[in-house]
């Protein structure tokens, strides 16, 4: 037998489905995946300078975002232009190096994907930088070589509370400034093989990443360009086969600076 108080002086009022007319609400399938939050943020990459044969690093920042639940994204780069070399400087909560996919970094892309383990959102805003990304600069001298986001083979996207939230996205760039300096011993031409018909095989050495010509002249005064070479360094000669002609075997070939 239940126990039921006496003496109360109270009033009782029935809450919830007081005529039996509520209905449950529904939601149609995948509704809820696709949902977009209001919230807006910026990912940006930053600007770097470098040399030839230098290391660029270039920063990957997140700005405007309230407390992120998960990150993902790529980021894509000439290979032939920058040699990655890494990723280090992380600030993103629990970020490692387990969250990169970098099987694809020699045909120039990288992909993360993160989301703390807390299963909490995580406020950004007093980050300077979520990480850094480091290259080998290839490209010669004068050259501007962007990192960009993509969204191959990983999508970008950013979510808050687990909805997806809207952001713009700013590329970063690496310019090619300076290089080493050239000199007699920076800077070559030889013969290295005999002559074969009517070509020469030739080497140049040029410092890493300056441009220079290769040039022709049959009386010293009149020279042609006939190639141009990007320089690899002192220790990295490039082979060259040069065209002798086959009326004048009397030629002259000389390597300047662009």
């Amino acid at each position: 037998m239940p126990l039921v108080p006496t003496g109360q002086d109270f009033k009782a009022i029935k809450l919830g489905d007081v005529n039996g007319s509520w209905k449950a609400a529904t939601v149609a399938p995948g509704s809820i995946s696709g949902a977009k939050s209001k919230a807006k943020g910026r990912l940006s990459i930053s600007e770097a300078m470098a040399a030839p044969g230098e290391v660029a690093a270039v920063s990957i920042h997140a700005d405007g975002f309230p407390p992120m639940t998960s990150l993902q994204f790529s980021l894509r780069w000439d290979p032939k232009l920058l040699e990655f070399v890494g990723v280090d400087g992380f600030q993103l909560p629990g970020l490692t190096l387990g969250n990169f996919n970098t099987q694809g970094v020699q045909n120039g892309f990288l992909s993360l994907s993160w989301d703390p383990q807390t299963g909490l959102g995580v406020d950004i805003a007093a980050l300077v930088e979520l990480f850094r990304l480091r290259f080998k600069v290839l490209a010669p001298v004068g050259s501007t070589v962007d990192v960009a986001w993509s969204d191959a083979p990983t999508p970008v996207e950013v979510t808050v509370d687990f909805a997806a939230v809207e952001a713009d996205r700013v590329p970063g760039r690496v310019t090619v400034t300076g290089g080493p300096p050239v000199n007699p011993k920076s800077l070559g031409i030889k013969i290295v093989g005999p002559m074969v018909g009517t070509r020469l095989e030739l080497e140049i050495l040029a410092p890493m990443g300056v441009v220079v010509s290769l040039e022709v002249s049959t009386d010293l005064a009149t020279w042609t360009e006939t190639q141009s070479l990007t320089g690899q360094g002192i220790g990295h000669p490039l082979s060259v086969a040069a065209a002798t002609g086959a009326e004048e075997r009397t030629r002259f070939w000389r390597v300047r600076v662009r």
